[in-house]
């Protein structure tokens, strides 16, 4: 079990590198990390654009198995490293999973620049509409998401 929570470091680290990258724009097209999809590997701009908009979710994942691997260091019994390890592992999958889709979307143009009022494309935001639908706005300019 001593081993768990280093693998989830380096995992951690991984992941918010990547997505730090992506985020500020800086992630080289390559093909060993980020989105990439045909869509996304025509192009460098397509590249950077699908992985700016994966970059908070990435990063986010980065983080919950950093925070994970904190707890299993600080707990005393095997059974509740592997059970935080699971816990730390599912969540970083699911959010670089979410990361990708988003960035995908993105790139294949699924979006709707401009809905929403204006600061939530300026400043990034989150809000519901009145039919349900969850809106996801970016600040990068890709636009508003909308995912019902």
């Amino acid at each position: 079990m001593d081993v768990l929570p280093p693998l989830l470091v380096f995992e951690g680290l991984a992941a918010g590198i990547v997505g730090c990258l992506g985020l500020a724009g800086r992630l080289p097209r390559n093909n060993v990390a980020g989105v990439r999809t045909p869509s996304t590997m025509r192009s460098e701009t397509a590249f950077r654009v699908a992985n700016k908009a994966a970059g908070v979710p990435t990063l986010t994942g980065g983080g919950v198995a950093l925070a994970g691997a904190v707890a299993a260091w600080l707990l005393p019994t095997d059974e509740g490293v592997l059970t935080v390890v699971i816990v730390a592992a599912i969540g970083m999958l699911t959010l670089t999973i979410l990361g990708g889709v988003m960035g995908c979307l993105c790139r294949q143009g699924r979006t709707r620049p401009g809905a929403g009022p204006a600061h939530w494309v300026r400043t990034g935001g989150m809000a519901t509409t009145p039919g349900g639908a969850l809106i996801l706005a970016s600040g990068d300019g890709c636009g508003a998401y909308s995912l019902r």
